[in-house]
């Protein structure tokens, strides 16, 4: 990716540098950010279809149950391993940064005017923060592609953590969250 150029996204899209630069004043993180936002638009929409009174972590859980769409997941194996990397560390920051905003944007917008901004801000960093770390173990397990189902099946995982507070094994059930640093 650190050979890609604004001149060669520019050419490709058939647009001139300008109009590029017109459009993502940022450069590559938008672009990316951009195409990710259309390829998660369908989880945001089945997420935001989930009944109003079912638990937000329950609704994120029984969507990604249903499955990722292939194109997300031939998305994050083209594009995945160098923003994993050392060198791709600024843009995954940025992508998924803007990730953040659009979907707690998404929320709000389905949700209706009275959804507290914190609210959708803090779920939607909670989810992307759930994907990323879902990402980043399987990338971790040495796995060269996500397979089908790897994805899903990993950030399940971490949605239960979370719902369970992020406790450790072993640990009785308590009101709060505890750390070693804290015992």
């Amino acid at each position: 990716m650190g050979r890609i150029t604004a001149a060669d996204i520019a050419q490709s899209a058939g647009i001139s540098r300008r109009t590029y630069f017109n459009h993502y004043p940022d450069g590559l993180p938008g672009v990316l950010a951009d195409d990710l936002a259309e390829l998660l638009r369908p989880v945001a929409e089945r997420l935001a279809a989930r009944p109003a009174h079912e638990q937000p972590l329950v609704a994120a859980e029984r969507v990604v149950a249903h499955g990722l769409p292939a194109e997300l997941i031939d998305w994050l194996n083209r594009f995945g391993p160098q923003l994993l990397s050392r060198s791709g560390a600024y843009l995954h920051g940025q992508v998924w940064m803007r990730q953040t905003r659009w979907l707690a944007q998404v929320l709000r917008e389905q949700a209706g005017t009275d959804t507290d901004p914190l609210f959708a801000t803090s779920f939607a960093g909670t989810l992307v923060s759930l994907f990323d770390a879902a990402h980043r173990s399987a990338s971790a397990e040495g796995a060269r592609r996500l397979e089908p189902g790897t994805l899903e099946q990993l950030l399940l995982i971490a949605i239960q953590h979370c719902r369970q507070g992020w406790r450790f094994p072993g640990e009785p059930t308590a009101d709060r969250l505890s750390f070693p640093c804290s015992r």
